[in-house]
């Protein structure tokens, strides 16, 4: 990993955004994307004991699919057609892999949710992610495939190979590259995981 770049990129936006996230500019698009309300609704509708009741789950899913700004406007629809195609032993599971992700064996999982939306080919690394990222944002991090792999190639992060299906294990090893980074800079280019993931997408871009 080239950390000299990192810093380069440190400088440069700081520069032009004085304040880093605090900034107007960046508190604007922050606005935009109301990654507030949306992890809030995450965080509120599920909670450990939603889990109860997993048609309950599926459809807060849904809401955090359509409203998030971080997916697909082609994928919502794709989304939500494919959760009412699932029969009500599929939505349990879903259900129940969602709980282990945020609640339990996180690659149990992570596996398990890939199994639910493979079938109807949704096992796409924005929507195996951003519930997470939603949930604990000072953890987590949605994954989109032209960011990542932006990422992993400007700076210089060579052991690491994107590969279109998710896997929990590349999953967790970018996390923990993406937390190494995180920690290098200064606190107001990282107020969460996914704004210093937009902070690297503006770098490389």
């Amino acid at each position: 990993m080239n950390m000299e770049k990192l810093r380069a990129a440190e400088v440069r936006f700081l520069l032009n955004y004085p304040g880093g996230f605090e900034h107007p500019a960046m508190l604007e698009i922050s606005k935009k994307h109301k990654v507030e309300k949306m992890c809030e609704l995450a965080q509120t509708e599920l909670a450990a004991a939603a889990f109860k009741n997993p048609e309950t789950v599926v459809e807060t899913l849904q809401k955090i699919v359509s409203r998030s700004s971080l997916i697909s406007v082609f994928e919502k629809p794709k989304f939500k057609d494919a959760l009412a195609s699932m029969s009500k032993s599929e939505r349990q599971a879903l259900s129940d892999s969602v709980k282990a992700l945020l609640h339990g064996d996180e690659a149990e999982g992570f596996e398990g949710l890939a199994r639910c939306l493979a079938p109807y080919k949704m096992d796409k690394w924005p929507l195996m992610t951003v519930v997470q990222s939603y949930y604990d944002p000072e953890r987590n991090t949605i994954l989109k495939p032209t960011t990542v792999k932006g990422i992993l190639k400007f700076f210089e992060i060579d052991d690491l190979v994107y590969n279109s299906r998710p896997s929990y294990d590349f999953y967790t090893r970018y996390r923990d590259y993406i937390h190494q980074m995180r920690e290098a800079v200064e606190p107001s280019l990282a107020p969460s995981m996914t704004a210093f993931c937009g902070f690297l997408m503006m770098s490389v871009e």
